[in-house]
């Protein structure tokens, strides 16, 4: 608990006056097939328990792998309490957008976790009890869904915690099972292609992540662990988010093939990526990786199109599926909503791929950026006008359009000021 105030406080800088719940990101274009999987699962329990919850006077809610709500079920009393408090579908519940709460603590919990009133970050929600625990995949250990249990002003009996630990170890078990089952049919396919690959050949399951690969494959991505290849994505963010639309492309049609550039963290150049279905008893069990070799390349895909190499002061924005590379002198302001960091710029509004606003912050700081509210930051030499705000404040007006403006809270007047050489 003491760990996510922490990260509340000093990382993601979380209002603890907020009594309301942002809206949730967008969807990726391309999601994680076990996590469609697990969300279809968490529907069925929190469903099946739905007359059990409501004669607790509580609601039962899933949650995506960034909490953002989907669903939620239970007392109908409760349920128009919660919408005083975003506590619905749409809303986002991650720790960086609503502070510590079951359902976003728990992404950062390997079992379930308990927040009782007080121990809620944001005052807003302090009349609440809640439990909640993330599914995660059995591999990376990357959450795929939440499910949680919620009441107002009712304490939740601790029994809660006992069953939400018996429906992760079901749906978790399951995971593991078909992991098992998925990696030895993977493994025939990568088996068989590897007796006449030239060149780099690694498999990735249809999770999206990269389980096999030869010694080739291990130089080419800069696998530095080789008994653990999945890692890789952690320094090639846009390799996972490729990986995600490729099984999309397969689960449609299994005779596709497509290439990626994909931007890297320690190269000068992007790294051209092709894909193919791995097929085993017709069924689709993964995808194959290689270096392209001009003949059968196919469709390129767009979350790779244009992609530049990761540089000081430029960054990689998704504009739909297209990614858009973009230095800094083109960013008018940056603003964080729903989980996600959205850049304004001059070639229009992208959504960064990377996350984290304080990370965003230290970044741009040396390009002539302020951080003038918890949710923006400016580029100081796009701003053209200063004026009083209603509250007492200043708001800012950045050179286009003219007529919107910048909030600057209270607290960072002063500074704002300073940095601005204002009187």
């Amino acid at each position: 608990m003491l760990l996510s105030w922490v990260r509340c406080r000093d990382d993601y800088r979380v209002d603890p006056s907020q009594a309301r719940a942002p809206s949730s990101p967008e969807r990726e274009p391309c999601q994680l097939l076990d996590e469609k999987v697990v969300v279809t699962q968490l529907a069925g329990l929190a469903k099946a328990i739905e007359d059990e919850v409501a004669a607790i006077g509580a609601l039962v809610a899933i949650a995506d792998s960034r909490g953002g709500i989907l669903a939620t079920w239970g007392d109908r009393a409760t349920l128009r309490l919660a919408d005083d408090v975003n506590l619905a579908p749409r809303c986002a519940w991650s720790e960086p957008e609503t502070g510590t709460n079951a359902i976003g603590t728990a992404l950062d919990t390997e079992g379930p976790i308990a927040i009782r009133s007080s121990e809620h970050w944001c005052r807003g929600f302090v009349d609440w009890d809640s439990a909640g625990v993330a599914l995660r995949d059995p591999v990376a250990r990357r959450p795929l869904g939440v499910l949680a249990v919620a009441s107002r002003k009712r304490p939740l009996p601790n029994t809660v915690l006992s069953w939400l630990q018996g429906a992760q170890g079901t749906i978790e078990s399951g995971l593991r099972e078909q992991a098992l089952r998925t990696f030895r049919d993977l493994s025939a396919v990568y088996r068989e292609e590897a007796r006449t690959a030239q060149g780099p050949l690694a498999a990735a399951d249809t999770g999206g992540r990269l389980l096999l690969a030869n010694d080739e494959a291990r130089a080419y991505f800069g696998i530095v662990a080789p008994e653990r290849p999945w890692e890789v994505t952690a320094t090639m963010p846009q390799l996972h988010a490729a990986l995600r639309c490729a099984v999309d492309r397969a689960q449609l049609d299994r005779r596709w093939v497509g290439v990626s550039h994909v931007p890297t963290a320690e190269r000068d150049a992007t790294l051209p990526v092709a894909f193919r279905p791995a097929i085993r008893d017709h069924r689709l069990v993964g995808i194959l990786l290689s270096a392209p070799n001009g003949e059968r390349d196919g469709e390129v895909l767009s979350i790779g199109d244009d992609a530049g190499p990761s540089q000081s002061g430029r960054l990689i924005g998704l504009q739909g599926e297209r990614m858009v590379l973009v230095s800094a002198e083109e960013i008018r302001y940056a603003r964080t909503d729903g989980g996600n960091v959205w850049l304004h710029t001059d070639r229009g509004r992208l959504r960064l791929l990377e996350r984290g606003f304080g990370a965003l912050e230290q970044r741009l700081g040396e390009h002539g950026f302020l951080r003038v509210h918890r949710r923006y930051l400016v580029n100081r030499r796009r701003v053209t006008e200063v004026a009083a705000a209603p509250n007492g404040c200043i708001q800012l007006f950045l050179d286009a359009p003219a007529d919107q403006s910048i909030p600057v809270a209270r607290r960072r007047t002063a500074e704002v000021r300073r940095a601005l050489t204002l009187p």
